[in-house]
């Protein structure tokens, strides 16, 4: 072979290497860098309805905690606790106001009591009953001398329940509760933060021998108007306060709301119907209420 020859072949081999390099670089450069790789697939995400029969409904008094025969594989782990949760609501919580100042009986008549809400609602414990985003509104409790106060189940919720069931806000509802401190009907209220699902959240509250009960309420999030509760819950007996007593809480719908799933769109009922319990509902409950004597 001539050196022409020779030549001419090399540059041929050199061009052809290069549009190869060439091609490859360019479509290196113009992949999507978020398209899937070959064999993946996406996720598909289905809603959930609130209202699905459940396979076990927990029946739990409002006054007093039934045992709980349905127990967890395997008990919730200190991450899951722990664990945060970005909230997804847009409306901040009203700023809280606070509980009137007494004095501390040394004859036993008055009390102080830290009110702990437990919140082991997640995503494992609770598969078909966990939106995106999770969390509690800050909770209300409030003293009281006779049973049902500001609400009971059968009855219509009043404005400031209605705002705090579907919003979290608890302005108007701390407003009513002094209402019924002006005469007498309350001694005082506490209120709490608003947190992530699972965590808890954590406040203290005076107690009076005259008004042994006490009620707490808080939102659940996102929901249309569902809240829970520990209602009625008598700490004074017998002459003794009661040193310590867990309640599971109980789930309300306020009836002031037509949405049926958590993330429904907001759509009043006019005109309002009556606060009822939750029926179709985990069988392991989704929050607890714990009072501890100080």
């Amino acid at each position: 072979m001539d050196v022409r020859k020779k030549f001419t072949l090399n540059m041929t081999m050199l061009i052809i290497i290069i549009v190869i390099l060439s091609v490859l670089v360019f479509l290196s450069a113009t992949r999507n860098p978020l398209q899937q790789e070959e064999g993946e697939v996406a996720p598909i995400t289905t809603p959930e309805t609130l209202f699905e029969d459940e396979d076990e409904i927990q029946e739990i008094d409002n006054t007093a905690a039934e045992n709980n025969t349905t127990e967890p594989q395997t008990p919730p782990t200190e991450e899951e606790v722990l664990a945060t949760i970005t909230l997804k609501d847009n409306q901040t919580p009203e700023k809280q106001l606070r509980q009137p100042n007494l004095p501390i009986d040394a004859n036993n008549g008055i009390a102080i009591y830290t009110i702990r809400l437990h919140a082991s609602w997640s995503e494992r414990l609770h598969p078909r009953w966990y939106p995106q985003g999770a969390h509690l509104s800050p909770m209300v409790a409030w003293s009281h001398r006779r049973k049902d106060t500001l609400f009971r189940e059968g009855g219509t919720a009043s404005e400031g329940m209605e705002i705090m069931a579907e919003t979290g806000a608890t302005n108007t509802l701390i407003q009513e509760i002094q209402s019924g401190i002006h005469t007498d009907a309350a001694l005082t209220y506490a209120t709490g933060t608003v947190f992530n699902a699972p965590g808890e959240n954590i406040t203290q509250i005076t107690m009076e021998r005259d008004t042994p009960h006490i009620t707490v309420v808080s939102m659940i999030a996102p929901s249309p108007d569902w809240f829970i509760t520990a209602r009625n819950v008598q700490l004074y007996k017998d002459g003794e306060w009661v040193e310590r007593v867990t309640i599971p809480a109980v789930l309300y719908d306020a009836g002031t709301d037509d949405g049926t799933e958590f993330t429904s769109k907001d759509s009043d009922t006019d005109p309002r119907e009556s606060i009822t319990r939750i029926r179709n509902v985990p069988s392991i409950p989704i929050a607890s209420f714990e009072f501890i004597k100080n």
